[in-house]
């Protein structure tokens, strides 16, 4: 049995339990309940993680077989010219390490590495973020959605008081209630969290 079906029915089983049983022992089923929500969403937590990782190891392979191709080819200036931007964005990276929340940073690297599994690039713009979970949680939905959507290009700009995704080329409307304003401009589709821009 898969872990979270497990986990799922054990959080059930401790939420009857704690209903049905008599007064002293629910405190007991209560205890039970929460520990197996708390071990669920730690189970669940780690395989976003090694998801992510195994994306990003993913791109790293991919980037060296670009190398190494260039290389073989006898390609020396295409294969620097590969280093080089590969270097830059490994340096602009570096920067989210620096400067963004924990919890930003980690949002950013999933919905990065997600982005690149799917042969989207993107291009992020990223200045000082606060930590509100409620904007962080509308930009993960917002990035995820508008990823299924995008073509092979993205541009995401990202500050303390919202954010801008805009689809360079995109395969179709952006689908849901975003609860961001949506609008096309020629063939670009933008979506924007902020509060001067209103919402859709």
């Amino acid at each position: 049995m898969r872990p979270v079906v497990f986990g799922w029915l054990t959080v059930c089983a401790m939420g009857a339990g704690s209903y049905m049983t008599p007064r002293p022992w629910r405190i007991l089923f209560l205890a039970g309940l929460i520990l197996s929500v708390v071990v669920l969403g730690h189970w669940q937590h780690r395989k976003l993680t090694v998801s992510t990782l195994r994306r990003i190891r993913h791109r790293q392979a991919n980037h060296l077989q670009v190398i190494q191709g260039w290389l073989q080819l006898g390609r020396l200036n295409r294969a620097e010219d590969y280093v080089g931007r590969l270097s830059q964005k490994i340096s602009e990276e570096g920067a989210w390490y620096r400067d963004l929340p924990l919890s930003w940073l980690y949002a950013v690297l999933m919905l990065d590495a997600m982005a690149e599994s799917r042969g989207i690039r993107c291009q992020w713009h990223i200045a000082k973020v606060g930590s509100a979970w409620i904007r962080l949680f509308r930009f993960e939905r917002t990035v995820a959605r508008a990823l299924a959507s995008a073509g092979t290009a993205m541009d995401i700009h990202l500050d303390d008081q919202g954010f801008v995704v805009s689809l360079l080329d995109p395969k179709t409307m952006p689908r849901g209630r975003f609860g961001v304003r949506v609008w096309q401009q020629g063939d670009t589709i933008v979506l924007v969290w902020h509060p001067g821009a209103g919402t859709e």
